[in-house]
């Protein structure tokens, strides 16, 4: 396994995913971002509220995603995102929506 999935794959099970923020711009790490990006996706399907969260920024700024994957930004996935996990209770997430006046 590639050290940057290592990496991410720890951070994941330690619910560190602010930690994707920094370590996306490693080079070492560059292999290992999409199966990090898959830990946030599984993470997120299975309701953790911070995967939700973190995940619908990514898709919405399309920064971690459109940088290194070449998904590209998609809003309207990032708006689920961040729906489900403001409707959670993310405080994040309702910060993001309420600062760009889109309702939860």
């Amino acid at each position: 396994m590639a050290l940057g999935a290592t990496l991410i794959g720890e951070a994941a099970g330690r619910n560190y995913f602010n930690s994707f923020k920094g370590i996306k711009d490693d080079p070492e790490v560059a292999s290992g971002i999409k199966e990090g990006f898959n830990w946030l996706l599984k993470s997120a399907e299975q309701g953790y509220v911070n995967a939700e969260e973190r995940l619908g920024e990514e898709y919405y700024q399309g920064q971690f995603i459109g940088d290194r994957l070449n998904v590209g930004q998609d809003k309207e996935k990032g708006l689920i995102w961040l729906r489900k996990a403001a409707a959670h209770g993310n405080e994040d997430a309702k910060k993001f929506l309420r600062e760009r006046n889109l309702s939860p």
